[in-house]
């Protein structure tokens, strides 16, 4: 394990835009209207976050140890757009507890609260998956 500060932020940005990259073939794939709404909301949230996250490389403000931010398994294609959905949430939440752990590992108390708000962006986006996901259930 590497020491605290000896990785950059980039790996919060990559697994941002794999996390992103997922969600659009997984917009394109999925023909439900209010399915694809919010994946929509979802990845407008996803393309913020990643500008965050850069903001803070080009800072050079570091963050912590590697076992933040492991890498993001492909959504499934098989089971629809409930399968879709949970994965999604599922993936949200771990990635807005990998931002609130390292935000916790910053004396920057600036970043420590930028983090801080998007880890609950990603709060947020989990919840919308699966409101959606509790409608769909409904039907």
């Amino acid at each position: 394990m590497e020491t605290q500060g000896s990785e950059r932020p980039d790996r919060a940005v990559a697994a941002c835009e794999t996390l992103t990259a997922e969600y659009r073939k997984a917009g394109a794939r999925l023909q439900e209207p209010a399915v694809r709404k919010v994946i929509s909301s979802i990845l407008a949230q996803k393309v913020e976050q990643t500008k965050s996250l850069r903001a803070a490389v080009v800072a050079g403000r570091e963050p912590g140890p590697d076992t933040l931010f492991r890498p993001v398994e492909p959504l499934p294609e098989s089971g629809g757009a409930a399968a879709t959905l949970a994965a999604m949430a599922e993936r949200e939440n771990a990635f807005a507890a990998d931002l609130y752990a390292l935000s916790s590992l910053q004396t920057n108390e600036e970043l420590r609260v930028e983090l801080k708000a998007l880890a609950e962006a990603s709060r947020k986006c989990a919840g919308w998956a699966k409101d959606h996901l509790d409608l769909i259930a409904l039907f």
